[in-house]
């Protein structure tokens, strides 16, 4: 089971530069636009034009929605 993920595309109008503005803002992004349940985020990781996020490894999340999508977008960003 996946848990770590890095994401370089980002959506709803957000950019990279919205991170460094204040502490949290990347979590809220992945809480508002991804729909990762707060109580699984591990830990978030920003780096230059990405960012990494770890979940908490538990089967409890292999099959929800938000799951499926965060595996989508970060096997995407692979492809590009």
């Amino acid at each position: 089971m996946k848990t770590f993920f890095s994401i370089r595309e980002l959506e709803d109008g957000w950019d990279f530069n919205d991170f460094l503005e204040a502490d949290g803002m990347a979590e809220d992004y992945c809480v508002s636009v991804l729909e990762i349940p707060q109580e699984y985020i591990k830990d978030i990781k920003l780096k230059n034009s990405y960012f990494e996020i770890e979940l908490e490894k538990t089967k409890e999340y292999m099959h929800d929605d938000w799951y499926i999508n965060l595996l989508r977008a970060s096997e995407l960003a692979k492809c590009a």
